[in-house]
C-alpha cells in the first residue's frame, strides 16, 4: 500500500487559512504525524468539509475575508455534528491577552501565535490524535458491547421459547404417560388374575408337564411386566416433582412379613429359602406406599439373582450413634446368597444414564429401574442406599428410613 493510500486511512485533520503557503508549510510540519491533512482558503469552503468528513482537529487562522476565524467557529458550535471539533486558534497578528481570551470564548481548545515552534505545534495536534484515536476505541467498544447485549436479548429470547416449548412437550408427554400407563393396568390386573387362576386350575387337577411350565411363565412374565408398569408410573411422578410423600409410622415387622409373604411363591418354585429376621415393636417413619415398593423390587432383585438352594433374608435393625442418645434410623437389610456383582459394576446399578442389567439365575429379565427407583425413593424419605457384593457370595442391600419424631 502506497504512503498516499495509507494516509487516506488516518483520522482527518482540518488546515484553514486564506495562504496557500500557510497551508503548504503546515502540511509538511504534519506529515511526520499518523494523519490526513485536508484545507480549506475560507470559512464557507471549510463549513462544507465538515458536512462530508468527520475531523479529529480544525487549525483555524484568525485572520481571513469574508467570515474570519472566530465566525466560523461560532458556525461549527452551532451544528450539533461539528459542536464538538477541537479547534486551535493560529494568528501572526492578535497574541495578546484579549484575542485569546477571545478564542476561548468562541469555542477554541488552544491559541497558537505565528511564527510557532514547530515541536509545541506538533506536540498538541499529537495529544488530540490520541485523544480521537481513544475516542474511536471507546465507540467500537460501545458498539460491540451494544451488539453483544442484542446477541443476548435473542439468545434469553430464544431459550424462554425453547423452555416453553419443552414445557409444553413434557406435558403432552406426561398426560399422554398418565393416560398409557393407566388403561394398562386393568389388562395387566386381568392377565395376572387369569395366569394364576389357570395355575390353580392345573394343580387341583394335578395336571403337570409343559402345560404347566407355560402357566407359570405367563404368569411370571405378567408379574414382572407389571411390576415394570408401576415402577414407571412411580418413577414418573418423582421426575415430574409430583409424587406427594405421606410419611408415617411404620410397624416394620407386619410389613416386612406381609411383602416376603407376597414373594414366597416365587422363592419356592426356585426352592430359596426366604427367611424375615425383625423385632416386633420396631418402627420407623416413612411414606408406607414408598417403603412397600422398595421392599419389593429390593426382594424380587434378591430372589432373581439367588440360584436354586440359595437364602434370601430380611432384617432390620436400629443405626446406633455413640454421640446420640436415641437412633435416628432404622436399617433394613436384604441379603442374598446369589451371583453376586463386581465391584466395577455397583455403582451402574442406580444410574439412569448407564443402563445396566443382567439375566437372572432362572433366566428372568429386568429393565434396570428397580434400583434406580428404590435409589430415588429412599432418598425421598431422607433416607440412603447402597449396595454390598461379591461375585459368587451374594448381595446385601442396606437402605435407611428415619424413626418416628419424638
Amino acid at each position: 500500500m502506497s504512503e498516499r493510500l495509507a494516509r487516506q486511512a488516518y483520522p482527518k485533520l482540518l488546515i484553514v487559512d486564506d495562504k496557500p503557503q500557510n497551508i503548504y508549510a503546515l502540511e509538511k510540519l504534519l506529515a511526520a504525524l499518523e494523519i490526513n491533512v485536508m484545507s480549506a482558503t475560507s470559512g464557507f469552503q471549510a463549513l462544507e468539509l465538515t458536512l462530508e468528513h468527520e475531523f479529529c482537529l480544525a487549525i483555524v487562522d484568525i485572520q481571513m475575508p469574508e467570515m474570519d476565524g472566530y465566525e466560523l467557529v461560532e458556525l461549527l458550535r452551532g451544528n450539533p455534528t461539528t459542536a464538538n471539533l477541537p479547534v486551535i486558534f493560529v494568528s501572526a497578528i492578535y497574541s495578546d491577552e484579549y484575542h485569546h481570551r477571545k478564542g476561548y470564548d468562541a469555542g477554541a481548545v488552544d491559541f497558537l501565535s505565528k511564527p510557532f515552534v514547530p515541536e509545541i505545534l506538533l506536540s498538541k495536534v499529537q495529544v488530540f490524535l490520541d485523544l480521537y484515536n481513544q475516542q474511536l476505541t471507546l465507540k467500537e467498544m460501545a458498539a460491540q458491547n451494544a451488539r453483544l447485549y442484542e446477541v443476548e436479548k435473542k439468545l434469553r429470547s430464544v431459550e424462554q421459547a425453547r423452555a416453553q416449548d419443552l414445557a409444553a412437550l413434557n406435558a403432552s408427554k406426561d398426560r399422554f404417560f398418565s393416560i398409557v400407563s393407566h388403561d394398562l393396568r386393568t389388562p395387566f390386573n386381568g392377565l395376572i388374575g387369569n395366569a394364576q387362576l389357570l395355575q390353580l386350575m392345573l394343580a387341583e387337577n394335578q395336571i403337570e408337564g409343559e402345560i404347566t411350565e407355560v402357566a407359570e411363565a405367563i404368569f411370571s412374565s405378567a408379574q414382572s411386566a407389571h411390576r415394570l408398569l408401576e415402577n414407571l408410573l412411580s418413577w414418573s411422578l418423582i421426575q415430574r416433582g409430583i409424587m406427594e410423600s405421606r410419611p408415617d409410622t411404620i410397624p416394620l415387622a407386619q410389613i416386612i412379613q406381609s411383602t416376603a409373604e407376597i414373594f414366597a411363591p416365587n422363592a419356592a418354585l426356585k426352592g430359596i429359602q426366604l427367611s424375615v429376621s425383625v423385632a416386633e415393636g420396631l418402627v420407623a417413619y416413612a411414606d408406607p406406599d414408598m417403603f412397600k415398593t422398595i421392599l419389593r423390587n429390593l426382594l424380587s432383585n434378591a430372589i432373581k439373582f439367588t440360584p436354586v438352594g440359595g437364602r434370601v433374608s430380611i432384617s432390620a435393625r436400629s443405626q446406633l450413634r455413640y454421640d446420640l442418645p436415641a437412633p435416628e434410623f432404622i436399617e433394613v437389610l436384604v441379603a442374598d446368597t446369589g451371583v453376586g456383582i463386581m465391584e466395577s459394576d455397583l455403582e451402574k446399578l442406580c444410574k439412569i444414564d448407564a443402563h445396566f442389567t443382567t439375566i437372572g439365575t432362572a433366566k428372568e429379565e429386568g429393565a434396570g429401574l428397580g434400583l434406580i427407583l428404590c435409589q430415588e425413593m429412599v432418598e425421598f424419605n431422607q433416607g440412603k442406599l447402597w449396595l454390598e457384593s461379591a461375585p459368587g457370595k451374594g448381595t446385601t442391600a442396606t437402605f435407611t428410613v428415619p424413626v418416628p419424631p419424638a
